[in-house]
């Protein structure tokens, strides 16, 4: 799941206090204080010397369901259950990392569902739209060098639409394109060979993956440009190089795009994390 924790707006100071008033949250289920202890060896236990105190940190947290900007529900976590309050147990919490790919979320009724095993959408990698019901794999991509390395980036791979075959027919061609320009295979190549290197066991063998893409520029729900990968840069075409590639990882919030022209830059080198459908004798039918 991914969420914002505000630290400053030039709004007023509600933001940064929504935010701090949820780290101290965070310290208190996580260290085991009680909200209501104001002594100086509690003070103390909640002083942090870095946000990296917070990465890995574990609490009990209360899983929420919003509308994001495109009106689907997602699950955040707004709330951090402390010390005294109905749940909260000082032994086992859920981790609180840096957002990745799609959240295996809690088995409930208002929880998206993720996996189908029927058609090898197994692993938790596959997300199902609440309203649509279309199923998607939720990537983040990372840049892995050249002058925006390290950016982020995040696009859904269609794999199942109730409206037709179109969306998951574009993201078996994107997922075959990527492993094309992966494994240097032309896309051309339709031998018995170059089948079964496009061949793949589940989606975990895109997680991580490296390739050439084009970074292009759209706007979001909100009419705000992003940048999104929506082609990977196979062999035989403008820019490729089997040296160096960009990175699919997994979605996350906001993404703060290079500062760019609306034009599309071609990028060196990408990593995937999440894709593919095992159960499928090859991407390259």
């Amino acid at each position: 799941m991914w969420s914002n924790v505000g630290l400053h707006s030039s709004k007023g100071p509600a933001w940064g206090n929504m935010g701090r008033t949820f780290i101290r949250a965070v310290l208190n289920s996580s260290r085991n204080i009680s909200p209501q202890d104001n002594s100086a060896q509690a003070a103390a236990a909640r002083r942090i010397q870095g946000f990296h105190e917070l990465d890995g940190i574990e609490f009990m947290a209360r899983i929420d369901v919003e509308k994001d900007g495109r009106g689907e529900l997602r699950n955040v976590v707004k709330i951090a259950v402390e010390p005294g309050e109905p749940g909260y147990s000082s032994s086992g919490a859920p981790a609180v990392q840096r957002p990745a790919a799609t959240y295996q979320a809690p088995p409930a009724s208002s929880a998206p569902a993720n996996s189908s095993a029927a058609q090898g959408w197994t692993g938790g990698y596959a997300t199902q739209s609440f309203e649509t019901g279309s199923i998607f794999l939720a990537c983040e991509f990372v840049i892995l060098d050249g002058e925006y390395a390290r950016r982020k980036m995040w696009s859904n791979v269609g794999l199942q639409s109730n409206k037709g075959p179109a969306w998951g027919n574009m993201g078996r061609t994107f997922i075959r394109a990527v492993l094309n320009s992966s494994r240097n295979i032309s896309p051309q190549d339709n031998s018995a060979q170059a089948a079964a290197a496009r061949r793949i066991q589940g989606f975990h063998e895109l997680d991580g993956i490296e390739f050439m893409a084009r970074i292009d520029v759209e706007k979001d729900g909100r009419g705000e440009l992003r940048n999104v990968v929506k082609i990977a840069v196979e062999p035989g075409e403008p820019g490729y190089s089997s040296s160096g590639v960009p990175a699919v990882q997994r979605p996350a919030a906001t993404y703060q795009a290079p500062p760019a022209s609306s034009a599309p830059a071609n990028s060196s080198a990408a990593q995937a994390q999440r894709a593919p459908v095992s159960g499928k004798p090859s991407w390259a039918q």
